[in-house]
C-alpha cells in the first residue's frame, strides 16, 4: 500500500516536472522568435532611415520621389527630416 502511493506521487511529480519543462522550452522559443522578428525590424527601420538620409542628402530627392523609389511611408520620410532638422540645430 505505501509503494504504490509514494509511486503514484513519484509519477504525479514527473508528470508535473515534464510539463513545466515543457512549457518552458515552448515559452523560450517564442521568445526567441519575437525577439528576433523585433530585431529584423528595427534593422529595417534603421536602414530605411539611412537610405532616406542618403537620398534627401545627395539627390535632393522629394518626398513624394523618395515614397515611390524606397516604398516608405512619407510620415517615416517626414520623421526623418525632422529628426535631421534637430541635429543640424544642436
Amino acid at each position: 500500500m505505501y509503494d504504490s502511493d509514494l509511486k503514484r506521487k513519484w509519477d504525479a511529480q514527473n508528470i508535473i516536472d515534464f510539463a513545466m519543462e515543457e512549457g518552458l522550452q515552448k515559452g523560450l522559443q517564442e521568445g526567441l522568435q519575437k525577439g528576433l522578428e523585433e530585431g529584423r525590424q528595427e534593422g529595417y527601420a534603421e536602414l530605411n532611415e539611412k537610405n532616406v538620409r542618403h537620398l534627401i542628402l545627395n539627390f535632393s530627392f522629394s518626398d513624394k520621389e523618395i515614397e515611390a523609389i524606397l516604398t516608405v511611408s512619407l510620415d517615416f520620410i517626414i520623421y526623418v527630416r525632422e529628426k535631421m532638422k534637430t541635429e543640424t540645430n544642436r
